[in-house]
């Protein structure tokens, strides 16, 4: 016996799982890109070895990768809000 009816989802309810799903994987992958470059950012040395990277071009990474953390963060908990966490 099906628990569904023969009616199908109307408007957002039809799309809860596949708005979760894709939330949750934009959100996951800008997290981590996010963290991926924080790291990188604040690892960057702009010493002689590397003259080529300035101070400001440092700052300017780990800025917008903070950034990034946040709005994945934002998205995932979107992701919840869709299913009702």
């Amino acid at each position: 016996m099906s628990t569904r009816s023969g009616v199908p989802a109307i408007g957002v309810e039809g799309f809860r799982e596949a708005g979760f799903f894709a939330l949750l994987m934009v959100g996951m992958l800008v997290l981590a890109l996010g963290v991926g470059f924080f790291i990188i950012g604040i690892s960057i040395n702009t010493a002689p070895p590397a003259p080529y990277v300035t101070p400001t071009d440092k700052w300017t990474l780990t800025g917008i990768s903070v950034v990034g953390i946040i709005i994945g963060l934002v998205l995932v908990r979107a992701a919840g809000k869709v299913v009702g966490w």
